[in-house]
């Protein structure tokens, strides 16, 4: 569970939003994927917009550490 928890955190060791958002995501398309497999025996296909707003969230949080400003005095 720590090791989980040590990949949902930022380096600060807050969690970090962007992570647990995309994952909860990734494990939501997983579960429901595999239900569809399960119930009508066919293979869904990864829709682009999961696809697309997983990436948004990846992006966002690498955008905010590119663009960061210091803040006088640190």
């Amino acid at each position: 569970m720590k090791r989980f928890l040590t990949f949902l955190s930022e380096p600060e060791g807050k969690i970090s939003f962007a992570r647990l958002t995309g994952f909860l995501l990734v494990l939501f398309y997983v579960v429901a994927g595999v239900y569809v497999v399960i119930k009508e025996h066919k293979i869904p296909e990864l829709p682009l917009n999961l696809m697309l707003l997983i990436s948004l969230l990846y992006g966002l949080n690498k955008v905010e550490k590119i663009f960061k400003v210091e803040k006088k005095g640190e």
